[in-house]
């Protein structure tokens, strides 16, 4: 097949190209300050790397260095609005040189002036080398394609696999942050009002923290059981599910600021306590009991418990996987993810306290927990890639990293377990 490299025209037409949108970059005021007066070598290396990345030759990488790239873009704190800016005169220079206009191509070389622009703006704010963005080499573009009405370019999607349609696919840039030897269990995580993101460990019975200002990574508290849910609560206080799956019984534990374990209360019948939720009333913790298909409520202030919810559309089909999984209330509904059913259900929260009916609003969707943005849409992971949905009633796949073995890794964030 045809590379983008070919389909432009080889390097002759990329150099006229780089040539006129260089042009156009030092004389725009917003940009020529990154650029000064320019240097005399900066369309041919240039050039090569646009040519490198759409699968011309290799000269960027064996007569200039990857590395160079990034060290000519630290320190320089390039904004937002000069990379919006850089990538409309990139854009505009393609018409005015020529390049060719078809929707794939352009689709392509827009996403890779993004993705670079990207890229270069967060090493031009890295103070250390562990806040540079993962990327070490020429990244390689290849050709986009079509959804089924031609409305959108895509990626290939990931390999299907049983009970999950994960919809179009399109490829996001992550970085590893926290990682842990093989055979560690990443099972959720929460983020306290000051970003620090908290991990729970569910095969070493602790909960890991995270601290995204200085990379540093400790243990936070250790259970006397796996944990597996947790959320805070409005005082700062973390609180946590768990105990050893398929065995009776269930812990809740409340834990202060600085690590101290209360265990607030046991759940005598609980085989599988997962994921928990606050009601807005911040008195009420709602846990999914991923095996009995019930909602389980906790009071904050008084050591008791209920059945909320109990309901077997919230069971397992297959006693060994977990049924209601994730849970998240919003506008006045408790959102589910019933995992061995593949779909994520919703039920209304009554004046009364009681739950109404259970409707389905999302089928064939693998999920293991879930998060919803801030314009309302849910974001649903799984074991191994990342969803969010696509514009209409349809899904998009964002990030996918299948582990070889699915219990082995789980991906949240892009905090994983390190295979040695």
């Amino acid at each position: 097949m045809e590379t983008l490299f070919e389909h432009a025209g080889g390097k002759d037409a990329l150099h006229h190209f780089i040539d006129i949108f260089y042009g156009h970059v030092l004389a725009d005021p917003l940009l020529q300050p990154l650029f000064g007066k320019g240097k005399p070598d900066h369309v041919d290396h240039l050039t090569a790397f646009t040519a490198e990345t759409f699968g011309g030759p290799d000269h960027f990488s064996r007569e200039i260095g990857f590395s160079r790239l990034i060290a000519v873009h630290r320190g320089r704190r390039i904004t937002q609005e000069q990379r919006r800016r850089f990538v409309e005169l990139h854009m505009a220079a393609a018409d005015e040189a020529g390049l060719p206009a078809d929707p794939l191509f352009r689709k392509a070389l827009r996403e890779h002036v993004e993705f670079g622009t990207q890229v270069a703006m967060q090493n031009s704010h890295a103070t250390t080398d562990a806040e540079l963005h993962p990327l070490r080499e020429v990244p390689k573009w290849d050709w986009p394609k079509w959804d089924s009405d031609r409305s959108v370019a895509v990626r290939p999607a990931p390999d299907p696999f049983p009970g999950h349609e994960g919809g179009l696919w399109r490829a996001v840039a992550g970085r590893v942050v926290a990682s842990w030897p093989r055979g560690s269990f990443a099972e959720n995580l929460a983020v306290d009002e000051e970003g620090t993101v908290f991990v729970s460990l569910h095969s070493h019975n602790r909960i890991e923290r995270y601290d995204p200002a200085t990379g540093g990574l400790d243990t936070f508290v250790e259970l006397p059981a796996p944990v597996a849910g947790f959320a805070f609560a409005a005082d700062g206080t973390l609180w946590a599910s768990g105990g050893t799956v398929f065995a009776t019984p269930g812990y809740v534990w409340r834990i202060d600021r600085v690590g101290v374990v209360d265990e607030w209360i046991q759940i005598p019948d609980a085989v599988f306590l997962n994921g928990c939720a606050w009601l807005p009333d911040e008195k009420t913790l709602l846990i999914c009991e991923s095996i009995t298909g019930r909602i389980l409520a906790v009071d904050r202030f008084e050591r008791n418990w209920h059945a909320r919810i109990t309901d077997d559309q919230l069971r397992p089909v297959n006693e060994r996987m977990p049924g209601a999984n994730g849970i998240k209330y919003r506008a006045g509904h408790v959102y589910v993810s019933v995992t061995d059913r593949d779909r994520i259900v919703r039920m209304a929260v009554r004046s009364d306290r009681s739950a109404g009916a259970i409707e389905s609003v999302a089928e064939n969707l693998r999920a293991d927990d879930f998060a919803f943005r801030r314009v309302g849409q849910a974001v649903h992971l799984d074991s191994s890639c990342t969803f969010r949905p696509a514009p209409g009633s349809g899904r998009r796949a964002f990030h996918n990293s299948r582990p070889r073995r699915r219990r082995r890794r789980k991906h949240v964030l892009r905090l994983r377990a390190r295979q040695q």
